[in-house]
Formats: C-alpha cells, sequence, structure tokens
C-alpha cells in the first residue's frame, strides 16, 4: 500500500535495469498502476529478463497498440468486450493450458464464472481473469449533502440539475466513448449494449444538455485523485478499484476518511483478462508471467497494491482470513463485484459501426463543456 515508496523504488530498479540488454524482454500492454512493481522485480529476477510495459488509457488505445502491431505485445490486459473484439478479429492466441500448472478449469469466484458462461463462447480459452469490479460513483464527504443525494438519486445525480447545484458541484467522467455513454444509458434504463438509434440519440441529446448545464471534467486515472483532493471534483464515476486505491493511500497516511463509494442498483460489471495477442514473440515468457500471476500469494499481493476484487476463489478466501481486508468486505460492499451481480450488465463487442457512433457522441458531449 506505500505507493510512493514502492513506485521510488520501482524507478530505481527501472534505472538499473535497462541496462541489461541482453535480456530478454516481455512486452506487457496494462492500464497503469494495474501492476505491483515488487511483482515486476520478482518476476524479472525469477526469469532474468526485463518486463517492458505499455500504458494505456483505454481499451481502444489497447486495441489500436494490437491491431497495427506496433509493439511486439507478448501480454495484454483489455476488458471483457475489447476481448470480445481481439478474438472476432483473430487477435489472440488460444491458450495452452498444458503450460499453465497454476491453472484449474474451477478455480474462479463461481459468480464470475456464471456472468462468462453467458458471454460469447470460448471465451475461457482466449483469456485468463485478472481483476474484476463494477462502475461506480466515488464522492467527497466533505461535499454536504451529497452522499444522501447520491444514494437517493443514483446515476440522476449526472444529468439532473433539480437535484444537484449545477453552479456549485463538479462532476467527473471518463475520457473514453464507451463509459461515458454507459452512464446515460444507465439514468435512462436502456441497456448498454443498445444499438437502436433512437436511444442513442436520447443518449447524445443527454449528454450534450450535461456538458451545457454542469461543470464537467473528462479524464481518466485523474478522477480518483480530483475527488480525494475534493477541490477539483465532488463526485465522479469510477472503476471500483479506483476507489480503493486512494482509500489505501488515505489510510497509509493516516487521514481520517473522508471519501466514500455507491454502487447504484443498475452498473456495468466488468472484468479484465490476461490474453496473448498474436503479436507476441515471447510467448513462453507470455506463459511463464501468466502462470506467476496465478499464484496466489502473487494475486494478495497485487490486490494490496492495485485495489481491485480478485477473480480466484482461493485468493479471495486468503482476503478473508486477513483482519484488515475482513473489515474492508463489510463495510465496502463494492469491494466484491458478485454484490451487483443481478443488476450487473456486461459490455459486449458492438462493432465497428456503433463504436463510430458512440464515439461521435463522445465528442459532441466533450465539445459541449
Amino acid at each position: 500500500m506505500k505507493k510512493s515508496i514502492l513506485c521510488f523504488i520501482v524507478l530505481l530498479v527501472g534505472v538499473f535495469t535497462l541496462s541489461s540488454c541482453g535480456k530478454k524482454k516481455l512486452y506487457l500492454l496494462n492500464w497503469n498502476e494495474y501492476l505491483n512493481g515488487s511483482l515486476v522485480t520478482k518476476f524479472e529476477k525469477k526469469y532474468n529478463c526485463k518486463i517492458k510495459t505499455l500504458y494505456s488509457e483505454s481499451n481502444e488505445d489497447m486495441y489500436s497498440v494490437i491491431s497495427n502491431s506496433q509493439y511486439p505485445v507478448d501480454i495484454a490486459i483489455p476488458s471483457d468486450y475489447m476481448i470480445e473484439k481481439l478474438y472476432k478479429e483473430k487477435l489472440l492466441n488460444k491458450i495452452d493450458f498444458a503450460k499453465l500448472s497454476n491453472y484449474q478449469a474451477d478455480m474462479f469466484d463461481e459468480k464470475l464464472t456464471d456472468i462468462r458462461s453467458t458471454y460469447f463462447e470460448d471465451n475461457e480459452s482466449y483469456a485468463i481473469p485478472y481483476f474484476w469490479g463494477t462502475i461506480s460513483i466515488m464522492y467527497n464527504n466533505r461535499t454536504a449533502g451529497i452522499e444522501q443525494l447520491i444514494k437517493d438519486h443514483g446515476w440522476g445525480v449526472f444529468f439532473d440539475d433539480t437535484i444537484i447545484d449545477k453552479n456549485n458541484v463538479k462532476i467527473g467522467m471518463y475520457n473514453n466513448p464507451r463509459d461515458t455513454v454507459a452512464v446515460a444509458e444507465l439514468y435512462l434504463g436502456y441497456s448498454l449494449n443498445t444499438t437502436r438509434e433512437s436511444e442513442l440519440t436520447e443518449v447524445k441529446n443527454l449528454l450534450v444538455k450535461q456538458g451545457k448545464t454542469f461543470n464537467v471534467k473528462y479524464a481518466a486515472d485523474d478522477l480518483k485523485k480530483w475527488v480525494t483532493g475534493g477541490s477539483n471534483l465532488d463526485f465522479a464515476m469510477v472503476y471500483s478499484g479506483d476507489f480503493f486505491d486512494q482509500l489505501y493511500l488515505i489510510q497509509d497516511e493516516g487521514l481520517d476518511q473522508y471519501i466514500n463509494i455507491y454502487v447504484p442498483e443498475k452498473t456495468n460489471l466488468y472484468f479484465d483478462g490476461m490474453v496473448i495477442p498474436t503479436t507476441s514473440k515471447n510467448t513462453d515468457l507470455a506463459y511463464e508471467f501468466i502462470n506467476f500471476m496465478l499464484d496466489t500469494d502473487n494475486i494478495v499481493e497485487n490486490v494490496e497494491y492495485v485495489g481491485y476484487c480478485p477473480c480466484t476463489k482461493a485468493s479471495i478466501a486468503a482476503l478473508e482470513e486477513d483482519e484488515y481486508y475482513q473489515e474492508i468486505i463489510k463495510t465496502y460492499p463494492a469491494f466484491y463485484p458478485g454484490n451487483a451481480i443481478n443488476g450487473g450488465e456486461l459490455y459486449h463487442d458492438l462493432g465497428n459501426d456503433v463504436y463510430q457512433k458512440l464515439q461521435e457522441i463522445y465528442n459532441a458531449a466533450a465539445a459541449a463543456k
């Protein structure tokens, strides 16, 4: 959890190992702050290699890197709908489970397994679950009355100026089309996978109105930091693990808790998975990485840094035996995505034509600010 110290150590390790040109390189395409640096060091030492991490702010960015073969990506950790898209476009290698000694077919949380069974056929053969979570509302308790409004109105606080002070409240939205559109769809009661022209038009009009009415900021990782800071944002849509990332930092610094999280009944439920793109040039090392990340001790160590919920039954059980995480799980239902299983909907791959429409909606919303 001591992220500032850990990042400094990782920086020093990175500087030291850059001179090791003769070592094998594993190209990892990942989200920022989504892998504990101590695990990077441990893996590099064990396999006498160097992890070259390429950071991305969106699934669409990941797709661009892989589909354009910009880099020899050995491992990527995209979200569910992007895994489906990469699979459809034959950009993923099928996983050889004989190379994964830590893998068992029944090792994952039952509720996660249930939702994966409704996903695209044979998805289990192309992706190994990494973390899972929900889209949630993170807010700063120092804003008077905001907690009750969020609990009473859910996604309505992003759009209804009769319940939110449009002049004084600052709102955060993710700077990518899929998540921005999702918040409007959740508020309007539409499927997160709708392709109906009339519904998407209504979504566009709502987001444009939001931009003209409210003080809205679009960002990625900065959203969680801005809500924690309080002066930049009062609340924002966030991936659930981002809240816990900030909570750990606050607790490490010995500060009183002044941020919280709420998951409306209807939300997006997602999982990210480790995949081996067809761009991989070091596939054997990619399998070693997946196997390494399936070790229960390594999963727990990763959770303690990243903040997201693990996917395996053994790692969840290990957290439940830890006094600190017993309290986290008890106090914050948002930590375990299975709590949102009935009201949660996965994103699906909607095809390039629909993605173009979502991009146009996002552009119009962002321009309305």
